[in-house]
Parts: C-alpha cells; sequence; structure tokens
C-alpha cells in the first residue's frame, strides 16, 4: 500500500495535480442555463477536486495525440443519397472510410478563462474513399458504378469548450466555438470509364 501512495504522490508532483476532498455539503454553481431556474442551493455527491497546472496539461497533449490518432484512424462516416429532379435519378454514396492519414504536427490542449479549454489541432492530411452507386439521365441513362476519393490537405482544427454540470452535480463538455480551416483538396474518380474520364478531365477539383 505504502508504494502506491508513493506512486500517487509522485503523479501529483510532477504533472501539477493539486487534490482537495468534497463532501455531499459542497455548494455547487449551476450552469449558466439553470441559474435563473431555482433559487435553491446545489449540492453535489462526495468527490475530489482537481487542479491542473501548465505540466499537467502538457502531458495530456502529450496523451491527446496517440488518442486522436487512434479515433480518426476507426471513424467511419454514414452513407449518403442524393436524388437530381434536373436529372431524373439518384447517387448513393457508402462505403465511406479513411484510407490514408497523416498524423497532425502539433496537438495541444491548454486552458483559458474563464473556466474553457482549447484544443488545437494543426497540420493533419485525410483521404477518404467511397463507392459511388447509382443512375441519373443526361441524354440517355447512365449508370454510376465508380469509386472517389477525396484528399484534404493541411486540416486545421480549434475547438474551445467548457466542462459544466448539471444541477444534480453530474458533469457533462459543451462545446463553445469551434473553427475548422483546410490547405489543399482533390476529388478524383478512380475507375477508367466513361463518367470517371469526362469527371477526372473537366470537373476534377483540385
Amino acid at each position: 500500500m505504502q508504494w502506491k501512495k508513493l506512486i500517487f504522490f509522485l503523479f501529483v508532483g510532477c504533472f501539477g495535480l493539486k487534490i482537495a476532498y468534497l463532501d455531499g455539503d459542497v455548494q455547487l454553481q449551476p450552469a449558466p442555463s439553470t441559474i435563473n431556474k431555482t433559487k435553491s442551493d446545489i449540492h453535489g455527491l462526495p468527490g475530489l477536486e482537481f487542479r491542473i497546472n501548465s505540466k499537467g496539461f502538457l502531458y495530456a497533449s502529450l496523451l491527446a495525440g496517440p488518442i486522436i490518432n487512434n479515433e480518426i484512424r476507426r471513424f467511419q462516416l454514414q452513407p449518403l443519397k442524393q436524388c437530381f429532379q434536373q436529372f431524373n435519378g439518384c447517387i448513393t454514396i457508402s462505403n465511406l472510410v479513411i484510407s490514408r492519414y497523416r498524423c497532425p504536427q502539433l496537438v495541444s490542449l491548454h486552458p483559458s478563462p474563464p473556466n474553457r479549454l482549447i484544443l488545437i489541432i494543426r497540420n493533419l492530411d485525410l483521404e477518404i474513399r467511397a463507392n459511388i452507386n447509382g443512375e441519373i439521365g443526361v441524354i440517355l441513362p447512365v449508370k454510376l458504378n465508380n469509386t472517389v476519393y477525396l484528399r484534404i490537405h493541411q486540416i486545421s482544427v480549434t475547438i474551445q469548450f467548457t466542462v459544466q454540470h448539471t444541477l444534480n452535480g453530474s458533469p457533462y463538455v459543451r462545446i463553445v466555438r469551434c473553427y475548422v480551416s483546410t490547405g489543399l483538396s482533390d476529388v478524383f474518380l478512380q475507375n477508367d470509364d466513361f463518367v470517371g474520364n469526362i469527371f477526372n478531365t473537366y470537373f476534377r477539383v483540385n
């Protein structure tokens, strides 16, 4: 048991955690959306209060990078279907997966007053692969059966969020602001058929 306490205090000292015990009589401030709804005191359950300094946020940034990399690789998008009255047909985009991924050059998590956290992700690349199926009518009905690739480079994301709590003291995360910017993008069809050649020659975005 002593060595567990030693590791715990070393962790607290290295990463800047200050811990205080909260009993059931500690008053919690209500979320902004509920301030005008009640005037009674709000009491939370027993627990711990953590205060993290700059070393703690540096360590959290180091942990956030691998977590983001793993989640992006496993991320799957829902199928899409779009119908066009002018072409008298519909297309379906399915099997959307992230086929290629380059890790971001920077992942940073730091605090920002008042009581907010900012997550910054800088300069990552994605390639999304999907299948396109359907039929559209231009002059004659044209069947679509192709593979589309979307490549996006130099993606940067800044997310500002805050950790709040409900009336019963349960914590939740609320996103306050989100900003996304991209650099280069490229869309092309893989199959070397009639539709693919026309799209890649005249309509390819790069």
